[in-house]
């Protein structure tokens, strides 16, 4: 156990000093001795006052760590792809088994979480996983429990969809008794919505609120004296460094009226202090230290009973301090009768725990509140910038180890420069920011720096504590480029330009230089992501067996994921196979060979680093994107944000694991940019608007119906086709958007023509998000029925990529819609799996068989394709439509294979609605002549 008092700190002149006001005060006992009494006390009161502020406010830094990783962790679940796509289908079995699965897999790792739930909007549970000794077990449907009466689930409803419902801390309740044994639980609520923005339930996390807050449990290994320090919540005092301590009668609920000697307590410090967040405060011989949580303030979280919950209360009894460990201050009568033993070592005490207060070694404190367990690097210094302390996720990270490093000045060990000017005075001086520092095995590191000054009762600095955590996203709108927003979702530029310095100091002994920006997808990217010290691990490990020559290799490290390798193109590496590798359609000139082959040493690379670190069964799949320097890149960071902008590229292309920049993907990457940026305002300038392309009856040549086709026409872009932006809108969400404007501008013109004499059929295209989402399936038979058209039938349009992935879905939503008279087409039939298997399990009405099976008949096409393809249509007895049908021959092919339906130029272009009204009107007035 540590003490305070340590003999072996005292030096000479300590012991010199103590024994001459020893003897002095043998003769001056009669006027000294009642100073003597009350100094010693007051110094015990100042002692135990700086260790209630130094434990509370360290305490309060780490349980702040952990809101914030519970915060991480609940966001993780929520926004997971399984929960994304069972909330967008909750009737979907499928999807929730998924999202079973994987609320198993989470649990399964995460020390401290006991139980993950889903709730639906009622308070019903619809998933349940629970864990306890590590068993894992998914709770039967038949087990599931009604929560609607929680407080913590009524209280949630209100909160904001981006905000955290913090419950009390409590004792678990199942089926309406407490468990035993007891399990004191914390909860963390979010709502869950779908991508229209509608409540679909809540995510519930419960965390062991013993393992939550064990961060302090060292608490226990210091001689503290009769130091508590607990959290008070609405309705409970938790004490955190002592067991089975029953607190009621002193420290009760404060809005509670069951102790007036609490409420007094309370109104005394409300009264006495200027602020209400923190403060000392002494009653009835206690002597207490009250603090807000520093993360009740945060807007992200919502705790329960915010006005008056959760402080932290740390108190002493400075006379059982004393009857315990200080006998001389509680024997004054003994003192006055050996008055000079007793004065001796009354002084000598005095003096030497004044001398040992201020010799206090750092690592006592860091022992008992620095663990382990945390995810972030901890660094301390001391007032001198000499580095006390560092934890195992710090060597880690930076490949340092503490023996080497232990009172050596930090700017002798790291570059990055700290500008104090950004300090925050909230809740003491603290600086947080990104930094960039150089690891041991040399590879340019980011990482988010938090500092924190600890100071003592006097206001005097004693020490720095840095917690080294993943970087965060910055979001720097000053002074940008043109081109910033084509790379700035992979790197900010202003640690672009951090290390384009450093590729401009290198001694470049070739003309020309390389980067490939690598960024970890899938299961390797969720390894690096979940732990700071296997990230270090990692690339530290990597870094000791690097394939290129390390004097002239630069590797950055931005995010977590993301890695850079700059070096130089040295041909000198080719071998005279590869230069015949030239003659190959791959390989345009030497720099691609030496791109492919820097590729395969990375790849090799990895694969060593997972069998050294034990890692070989996950997949580290990855892309990269490549530059090389050339008469237009002038710069270190002209190099990096072409390689940022080919990994941007790359992820649209998705076809190879690299791809090497050139102008064309710029260009593309800045096509796609602006068509977003412009699409931002298109429908608020009602840019979009339909046309018409008439469907005939491939037997009379008669118009049977027509299909809706949108069109996008903008100021500055002119007329954009659909393939370039509904792509993109898919990816923003905003289809849904598109999809009822157009249904609204096909319902609008459909209105201003009399369609009970001309019958005829209208087919709308949807999304695959449209149509297997239940809720606009039924807003769209909602319009339908709402505006009633005589003599217009409607039909919509799927490709068969939408149905084929779920297909009982995809019956369930096509009997709706026949339920209410709406056709099903397949649209673009032949071009995805084309399988008649899976057309015989569908209840379509309609195939639409592709233009380009049509596109080249006759002269480079004989029309079997096409043949074989009506011949599985009319197999299962659906209507055929032959879309891009341009040619007399083309249409006497089909007529020859007795297709149904036909569409395209050779019948109309795409049209204004009144001209096709006017060609139908005209047909049937031909029919009524004949």
């Amino acid at each position: 156990m540590h003490n305070y008092i340590e003999p072996e700190k005292l030096n000479k002149k300590t012991h010199t000093y103590a024994l001459k006001i020893a003897l002095i005060s043998i003769i001056l006992y009669n006027i000294i001795f009642s100073i003597i009494f009350y100094v010693q006390k007051e110094n015990l009161i100042k002692i135990n006052e700086y260790n209630q502020k130094s434990a509370v406010d360290i305490t309060d830094l780490f349980i702040s760590e952990k809101f914030d990783i519970a915060y991480d962790e609940l966001n993780i679940v929520r926004n997971s792809n399984e929960m994304y796509d069972y909330v967008n289908a909750p009737l979907d079995t499928v999807k929730k088994n998924e999202v079973e699965k994987m609320f198993t897999r989470f649990i399964k790792n995460k020390n401290g979480l006991t139980q993950i739930r889903m709730l639906n909007t009622e308070g019903h549970e619809i998933i349940r996983v629970n864990k306890k000794d590590n068993e894992i077990s998914i709770v039967k449907q038949s087990e599931l429990q009604d929560k609607s009466d929680r407080y913590y689930f009524q209280h949630s409803l209100d909160i904001d969809k981006n905000q955290i419902y913090i419950s009390d801390i409590d004792l678990n309740v199942e089926n309406g008794k407490i468990v035993e044994p007891y399990e004191p639980t914390i909860r963390f609520v979010a709502k869950l919505v779908d991508e229209n923005n509608q409540l679909v339930g809540m995510l519930v996390l419960n965390f062991d609120g013993e393992d939550f807050f064990s961060v302090i449990k060292k608490f226990e290994k210091l001689d503290f004296g009769n130091l508590e320090i607990g959290i008070l919540d609405l309705n409970n005092y938790w004490s955190l460094n002592r067991a089975n301590v029953d607190l009621e009668e002193i420290l009760l609920t404060v809005q509670s009226n069951e102790s007036d000697q609490m409420r007094t307590i309370f109104e005394k410090f409300q009264k006495n202090k200027k602020a209400t967040s923190f403060g000392y405060f002494d009653n009835e011989g206690l002597n207490y230290y009250f603090k807000k949580i520093d993360e009740i303030e945060e807007s992200k979280f919502v705790f329960e009973g915010k006005e008056f919950a959760w402080y932290f209360i740390s108190y002493f009894d400075i006379n059982k301090i004393i009857d315990a460990k200080h006998i001389l201050l509680n024997n004054r009568y003994l003192i006055e009768i050996s008055s000079s033993i007793i004065v001796f070592f009354s002084i000598y005490i005095i003096t030497y725990l004044l001398r040992q207060k201020k010799n206090q070694d750092i690592t006592i404190l860091t022992s008992a509140y620095i663990t382990e367990n945390t995810n972030d690097g901890i660094l301390v210094l001391n007032s001198l910038y000499e580095i006390v302390y560092c934890n195992r996720v710090f060597e880690d990270i930076y490949g340092y180890k503490l023996e080497e490093i232990k009172n050596t000045k930090v700017i002798n060990i790291f570059e990055g420069k700290i500008n104090k000017q950004k300090y925050s005075n909230e809740n003491g001086r603290q600086w947080k920011e990104n930094i960039w520092n150089k690891t041991k095995s040399g590879n340019w590191l980011l990482k988010n720096l938090t500092i924190k000054e600890i100071r003592d009762a006097k206001g005097k600095l004693i020490y720095y504590i840095g917690i080294y955590s993943a970087p965060l996203e910055t979001n720097k709108m000053t002074n940008l480029s043109e081109d910033y927003n084509y790379y700035s979702s992979k790197m900010d530029q202003e640690d672009i330009l951090k290390i384009g310095n450093v590729i401009d100091q290198m001694d470049k002994s070739s003309e020309k230089m390389m980067a490939l920006t690598v960024q970890l997808r899938g299961e390797g990217q969720k390894l690096l992501e979940s732990s700071q010290s296997i990230h270090g691990k990692f690339f530290g490990e990597g870094r000791l067996d690097v394939m290129l020559d390390p004097e002239y290799t630069l590797i950055a490290l931005p995010k977590t994921e993301l890695f850079i390798f700059v070096l130089p193109l040295n041909y000198d590496v080719l071998s005279r196979d590869e230069d015949n590798y030239l003659g190959n359609e791959k390989y345009h000139d030497k720099d691609e060979i030496l791109v492919e082959k820097t590729i395969q040493h990375i790849n090799r690379l990895l694969n060593k680093i997972q069998i050294n670190l034990g890692y070989s069964t996950i997949e580290f799949k990855y892309q990269v994107g490549v530059s090389i320097s050339d008469l237009k890149v002038e710069s270190g960071s002209d190099l990096i944000k072409n390689s940022l902008i080919a990994l941007e590229a790359l992820n649209k292309y998705k076809k190879t694991s690299y791809l090497i920049y050139d102008e064309t993907h710029y260009n593309f990457i800045k096509y796609e940019n602006t068509l977003k940026s412009e699409l931002r305002s298109a429908f608020d300038n009602n840019e979009f608007y339909t046309v018409y392309q008439p469907q005939y009856n491939v037997r009379t040549n008669k118009i049977i119906g027509f299909e809706a086709l949108v069109r996008w026409e903008n100021k500055t872009l002119g007329n954009v086709p659909p393939d370039k932006f509904i792509p993109i809108l898919e990816e923003t969400g905003d289809i849904f958007s598109l999809g009822k404007r157009v249904f609204d501008l096909v319902i609008a013109n459909l209105k201003t023509f009399d369609w009970k004499d001309t019958p005829t059929r209208v087919s709308i295209n949807l999304s695959s998000k449209e149509f297997t989402n239940k809720n606009v399936i039924k807003d769209l038979i909602e319009i339908i029925n709402k505006n009633k058209i005589n003599g217009v039938k409607f039909c919509f349009e799927i490709t068969e990529t939408t149905i084929v992935d779920n297909l009982e879905q995809a019956n369930e939503i096509i009997a709706l819609l026949h339920k209410e008279n709406i056709e099903i087409s397949i649209d673009d039939f032949g071009t995805g799996y084309s399988s008649l298997g899976y057309l015989k399990q569908l209840v379509t009405d309609e195939l639409k068989i592709d233009r380009m099976f049509i596109m080249d008949y006759p002269h480079e096409d004989n029309g079997k394709i096409i043949k074989a393809i009506i011949s599985m249509g009319a197999e299962i007895e659906m209507n055929i439509v032959v879309e891009g049908v341009e040619t007399a021959e083309q249409l006497d092919l089909i007529k020859e294979l007795k297709c149904d339906y036909y569409q395209g130029y050779y019948g109309s272009k795409p049209t204004q609605l009144e001209n096709i009204h006017r060609m139908i009107v005209k047909s049937n007035q031909t029919d009524v002549d004949d």
